[in-house]
């Protein structure tokens, strides 16, 4: 009697979660039995998600960003824009949270009241994007490497202040 051979892997390499799409691969790679294709590896409950994020997220292998946006409304009771600007950019480069946008569109209002209330709103959070780009430059990151608007011209308003 013959054995069927099998393919197994010997070695799975490490992947930073920074390259989202291998990362999300290669948990799925680990958890999931006997997948014959991508689709397989994307579907779950009979549903072909359309990445492996999603599939990752629907089986329970990630955490939403729940805990992040609490940690951000803590921080909104304690009124440190400041320090709360430095935590959204930590949270974006050691967290990796799933969707850093939703995140700044509901926060970006509490983080920029430390800002002059003679400003538009649009200055104040281009100035808070400004800061938050800053932090992350310090780490070799920028906004738009976590699908943030850009700081558009904030060196020479802060010069004419």
């Amino acid at each position: 009697m013959r054995k069927k051979e099998h393919k197994i892997f010997l070695r799975m390499y490490n992947v930073s979660i920074q390259d989202r799409g291998r990362f999300y691969l290669r948990l799925l790679l680990l958890h999931e039995n006997g997948p014959r294709s991508f689709e397989d590896l994307r579907t779950v409950d009979c549903v072909t998600l359309p990445s492996f994020q999603e599939a990752a997220i629907e089986l329970g292998l990630l955490e939403t960003d729940v805990e992040w946006d609490r940690c951000l409304e803590e921080a909104v009771i304690f009124r440190m824009r400041a320090q709360m600007r430095q935590m959204f950019a930590f949270i974006m480069l050691y967290c990796v949270p799933q969707n850093c946008r939703a995140l700044w569109d509901k926060f970006k209002d509490d983080m920029v009241i430390d800002y002059p209330q003679y400003n538009s709103m649009e200055r104040n959070y281009n100035l808070a994007l400004n800061d938050i780009d800053c932090l992350l430059k310090g780490h070799q990151k920028c906004c738009s490497d976590f699908a943030l608007p850009m700081p558009v011209g904030v060196l020479n308003d802060i010069e004419n202040d």
